[in-house]
């Protein structure tokens, strides 16, 4: 399995190729409207150059069909990212987050994006 490699700091993405080209993929076919889906993979430390560190693969993806997009918007449909969760467990493997594209250019978090997250942490944590 061939992985691109992001290193951020403390953190190491694996990407694998087959990943790679279906997150790109779902962005090129419909260009025009955001789209988005769940990432899947296993989070773990290695040895890198001598340290200890953790290190994120993501193994696939699954691009979201059920989801809502328009040229400035995409929500996830809640359902169906639990339907993957249960579904990866039975491969000892991880829904690691979500992705979506922003059509407009923005390489970087919108003010939805970040309540978003806020959202799923307070979820996650009990806070909700």
């Amino acid at each position: 399995m061939t992985y691109t490699i992001i290193e951020t700091g403390n953190w190491n993405v694996y990407l694998t190729s087959s990943a790679f080209l279906t997150l790109i993929g779902s962005a090129i076919e419909n260009y025009e409207n955001e789209v988005g889906g769940i990432l899947v993979g296993s989070i773990s430390y290695e040895w890198l150059r001598g340290k200890n560190k953790p290190v994120i693969k993501i193994h696939s993806c699954f691009p979201s069909v059920t989801a809502k997009g328009s040229e400035d918007t995409w929500l996830p449909n809640e359902d169906a990212f639990n339907r993957v969760k249960d579904f990866t467990k039975a491969y000892s493997l991880d829904v690691l987050g979500e992705y979506h594209s922003h059509t407009r250019g923005e390489a970087e978090l919108s003010e939805d994006d970040i309540q978003y997250i806020i959202h799923i942490y307070e979820k996650k944590n009990g806070f909700n």
